[in-house]
């Protein structure tokens, strides 16, 4: 419960129940017990097996998730501007991208966002 909210139901790291809509994608990825859940302004992968080192992918705003591959890697969503795109849930892709947009590593603020675990330095020296 949050001071001046509305009690929610929460499902461990899932979330609030009531934000679930017809637009989300969730199963388990191919070969093992994790579990992942592609829903409004998040994506989660938990791991039954080793519960602190789930992976989690936060966006500004909600998304629209129209399918997802069997490895949880790929999801098709929808665009602003009603297109469609693939997103790639590799942190090896993300972090080619992040180091060249920003062109340094991340700050205190930054690295405290990102899932369970990442590398000590995400960025080149």
């Amino acid at each position: 419960m949050r001071p001046g909210k509305r009690p929610e139901r929460v499902i461990g790291p899932l979330g609030p129940l009531n934000r679930f809509r017809d637009n989300y994608q969730a199963g388990f990825l191919r070969g093992s017990s994790d579990f992942f859940l592609a829903n409004g302004n998040s994506v989660r992968v938990l791991r039954p097996a080793d519960p602190a080192r789930g992976d989690s992918y936060d966006f500004e705003k909600d998304q629209t998730f129209l399918a997802a591959s069997r490895n949880g890697k790929v999801l098709l969503r929808t665009t602003r501007d009603g297109n469609v795109d693939m997103f790639r849930l590799d942190p090896g892709i993300w972090k080619k991208y992040v180091c060249k947009v920003l062109g340094r590593d991340l700050d205190a603020a930054e690295w405290n966002g990102l899932a369970v675990g990442p590398p000590s330095r995400v960025c080149p020296a």
